[in-house]
């Protein structure tokens, strides 16, 4: 098993010891027998061109250390296909779409479903000036052409940049982005970062809608980012925050973050439910940034205090509560705290975890939509559920006449964006209840448009739970407009499996089960499929998951 995450793993290495005996010539196959599941393989690097041939799925292939946790994971775009070379000879690479994916931009998401590549920059075609240690005639630059006709192609007119393509080249630019944030406010942390680039982010007809595979949650805005770097720690001189792992949600770091210079490492402790209080120790990281890590256990009301002294001031305390449950896999549970309360159904999650819950109390009113609740953070995040979860707010504090009650809408805060749910009102016992597919922040609105936002103004096909399967799942879909509907299912080659409508359909939410059978009836193989879903000129596609 792998130290870093418990994951089972094979090392298969093939090396020639004997310099004087060299390999026979011609094709060598190397091949895996047997029955299981999927299975993840790499080739990390081979003097040969070697290849896989069969089974191949290439889905899930960004990789380290993109794929790590705190990680800002670049994907590239092309944003040039015409340039005028050194010569003067006006060029132009066939087939390349201005503001496309580009092709050698790994989808995510990782293996355990998180949402990678976060951002995507310009990669293809990009002019850098290149070093005088690195010329692009030389043996082996990355400019040279190799092409007898156009020998200076890659060389911009100026004669001083060269042309090239890559994530590598698409990461400088987010570097770059990021550089900018901290010297606007150089007490960011990784977290920080990641949120400002991703809520600044935007999406054109090429990204459609996000976040998505291929795309992450859009194309780099620099200004926007930068604003949003900005705007962080105007009113709080320390930020304490968790992130718990999702795949080992027992294991926790905690970030403290001070807008000023501290005069020594902050002292802070940790009082889990029931158990006595232990000190967690802190690793300055930068200036500003420490680092700690604990274990949750237990069930209940947890604190974490700290104590800390900014550089010329005096020593100062502050604690924050949080909520923790063990939820298991099998039978699901209830989490319940302060008028919050999350209802997991049995098999709505595929381990036992650990979930906190966290209070803030940031004002997220925007026109029309005024905040009448704390901002519950529900972690681990992120956390998709396989079956919906019942999330409900009290609010008979609030004291509203009965008509008033049915303004209250519940929204899911993702990046300083509002989500509106489809929310339930009970006056009877004071509730308004809603069902989410995923962890992260929520809180209770007061919404002046009555709930207009809740029904989508366009076409939409829903992600199918559970995702993944095993027996049968639902497929789900908005129709704004009565039109002609066609539903089928493809493998990732192409091949349709299954259709399952061919009809004219009214306006509204629609959905439809597939049980994992072919257009003869008989079961499929495990493994990754595409819903297609067409609706009079438009369409979409979400990839499933089935296994057996």
């Amino acid at each position: 098993p792998s130290n870093l995450n418990g994951d089972k793993q094979i090392k298969i290495q093939i090396y020639d010891f004997h310099k004087n005996k060299p390999p026979q010539s011609g094709t060598w196959k190397i091949i895996l027998e047997g029955k299981g599941g999927r299975f993840d393989f790499w080739i990390s690097g081979s003097s040969m061109n070697a290849e896989f041939t069969s089974s191949v799925d290439n889905t899930m292939i960004v990789g380290t250390p993109g794929t790590a946790f705190n990680a800002v994971t670049v994907g590239s775009y092309t944003s040039k296909v015409r340039w005028t070379d050194v010569d003067n000879h006006n060029l132009y690479i066939p087939g390349l779409v201005k503001g496309e994916i580009s092709s050698f931009s790994s989808p995510g998401p990782t293996r355990d479903g998180r949402i990678k590549p976060e951002i995507c920059a310009p990669g293809e075609l990009i002019a850098a000036s290149y070093s005088h240690d690195a010329p692009p005639d030389g043996a082996y630059s990355i400019f040279k052409s190799g092409n007898t006709s156009y020998p200076n192609a890659y060389i911009a007119k100026d004669g001083k940049h060269a042309l090239s393509q890559g994530t590598s080249f698409a990461a400088p630019h987010v570097a770059g982005a990021i550089a900018l944030m901290f010297q606007i406010n150089p007490n960011l942390d990784v977290v920080q970062v990641r949120d400002a680039i991703i809520a600044a982010a935007f999406r054109d007809q090429f990204v459609k809608t996000t976040p998505n595979d291929k795309w992450g949650y859009g194309k780099l805005r620099v200004l926007e980012a930068v604003q949003q770097a900005e705007q962080m720690f105007s009113n709080l001189d320390i930020q304490l925050s968790i992130f718990q792992n999702p795949a080992f949600s027992q294991y926790v770091d905690l970030f403290l973050i001070s807008k000023s210079a501290l005069a020594s490492t902050p002292s802070v402790s940790i009082t889990l439910p029931n158990q006595e209080t232990s000190q967690i120790p802190m690793t300055q990281l930068q200036p500003t940034l420490y680092k700690g890590e604990f274990i949750l256990s237990g069930e209940g009301i947890a604190t974490l205090t700290v104590t800390a002294t900014v550089q010329g001031g005096s020593p100062y305390t502050f604690s924050r509560n949080f909520y923790v449950k063990l939820l298991r896999a099998m039978s699901g549970g209830i989490l319940a705290t302060d008028g919050l309360r999350l209802d997991v159904p049995a098999d709505a999650l595929s381990s036992d975890t650990y979930f906190t819950v966290m209070k803030n109390s940031l004002d997220r009113s925007q026109p029309d939509v005024t905040q009448v609740s704390e901002i519950f953070q529900i972690s681990p995040q992120p956390i998709q559920f396989s079956k919906p979860v019942k999330i409900s707010f009290d609010f008979g504090n609030l004291k509203l006449p009965e008509e008033d009650s049915a303004h209250l809408t519940i929204y899911r805060i993702e990046l300083g964006q509002l989500i509106p749910l489809k929310t339930q009102i009970n006056p009877a016992n004071k509730t308004v209840s809603a069902y989410t597919s995923q962890t992260g922040n929520f809180a209770l609105f007061y919404d002046e448009s009555k709930l207009a936002a809740e029904v989508p103004n366009k076409f939409q096909l829903f992600q199918n739970y559970p995702n993944p399967f095993n027996s049968s799942t639902q497929i789900r879909y908005f129709l704004p407009e009565s039109r002609m509907v066609k539903i089928k299912i493809f493998d990732l080659q192409g091949r349709e499996i299954r259709q399952l409508i061919d009809q004219y359909q009214q306006s509204g939410y629609h959905q439809i089960n597939w049980r994992g059978v072919d257009k003869n009836g008989i079961g499929v193989a495990s493994g990754v499929y595409l819903i297609r879903v067409t609706a009079g000129d438009e369409i979409q596609t979400r990839k499933i998951l089935l296994i057996k």
